[in-house]
């Protein structure tokens, strides 16, 4: 069957047939009735590809992360695909690295696949050298781009996140008002969500008159097994730099400073405090079990889907949209 064949069969014109299949209300009830009953019987199913370029829409977004194997972009992108699902998306999921370059081609690869929106998450898409983003801007010059935990001021690119900033310099300001000497910072990107959280730990020792500099850790990227990234804590330990509490940028890093503190006899929260970020599965996989600051990932990726939905369904929607965190207290301080 084809749209052909419905209209000859329902007696009506193609373009009525197309009319009822986009949903358009210019239809009778009973002309409506009379196609649909001819699409049921015969089990008709239009074909996407066609009817996307007739709509100039093939109700697919993409969805470009870096790495599906970490647990912030893994439980993000399950909830997209949910969330998406439910308002009728298909979607286009592209795994890209880190490399800028790959991440070029994963873009025109989704735009080829003629999505009608895409959806970036992390922070890690959005370069400190403004000029490696320019493919995102000229990618929202053909289609709405969605920030999930970034941000980039260009007409129809829009963003959700947390307010990692806020988060951190909670988190330290916390850990300092209730007794630790020295804090430790430790993350592992330079991206913006990376730099917020590491303006938040500086903030917050300021307050206290600690040594924010010193005290500020970058783990190179590369390393993310635990085993490891306690192994390079050991290094930093080595060097003479002392603390009884760390903050860190994700739950990952948290986990390997709770495995260096088991290494060294460290009883944990006794002499060494941890919190973690992103509130993930890891959380539960400590002993003891990770406090975490929760970024709320489930409310940013609705947040994100609710955009697709009113950008596609051309409402006005706010460029920028930003929630607030909060700590989730456990075993580990």
């Amino acid at each position: 069957m084809n749209i052909y064949d419905i209209s000859k069969e329902a007696n009506v014109s193609t373009a009525t047939v197309s009319r009822v299949l986009n949903g358009n209300a210019k239809v009778s009830e009973k002309t409506r009735t009379a196609v649909l009953e001819v699409i049921r019987r015969h089990g008709f199913q239009p074909n996407a590809i066609a009817r996307g370029l007739s709509l100039k829409s093939m109700n697919m977004v993409g969805i470009l992360a870096a790495d599906c194997k970490a647990p912030f972009l893994a439980q993000a992108i399950h909830y997209l695909e949910d969330f998406l699902r439910d308002r009728n998306y298909s979607t286009v999921l592209c795994c890209t690295g880190y490399n800028v370059e790959d991440k070029k081609k994963r873009m025109e690869f989704l735009l080829a696949k003629n999505v009608d929106a895409v959806i970036l998450v992390g922070s890690g898409f959005v370069d400190c050298d403004d000029s490696q983003n320019q493919y995102i801007r000229d990618v929202a010059d053909r289609i709405p781009v969605i920030l999930i935990n970034a941000s980039m001021s260009y007409p129809n690119i829009y963003s959700v996140a947390c307010d990692d900033r806020k988060a951190v310099y909670e988190a330290t300001e916390w850990l300092y008002r209730t007794g630790s000497e020295n804090v430790l910072f430790m993350y592992n990107q330079k991206s913006y969500s990376g730099i917020r959280k590491l303006a938040g730990f500086h903030e917050a020792a300021r307050t206290y008159g600690k040594d924010w500099n010193t005290y500020s850790v970058l783990c190179p990227n590369e390393i993310t097994n635990v085993h490891e990234i306690a192994d390079f804590i050991d290094s930093v330990y080595d060097t003479g730099l002392k603390f009884d509490a760390a903050v860190t940028a994700d739950d990952n890093l948290a986990a390997g400073m709770v495995k260096f503190g088991k290494r060294h006899l460290i009883p944990i929260p006794e002499k060494l405090r941890v919190i973690g970020f992103n509130n993930s599965y890891i959380t539960e996989y400590c002993e003891p079990e990770l406090t975490s600051i929760d970024n709320r990932l489930e409310d940013l990726c609705r947040l994100c889907v609710d955009a697709i939905s009113g950008l596609l369904e051309q409402n006005v929607i706010p460029h920028n949209e930003m929630l607030s965190a909060k700590i989730i207290f456990r075993g580990s301080t």
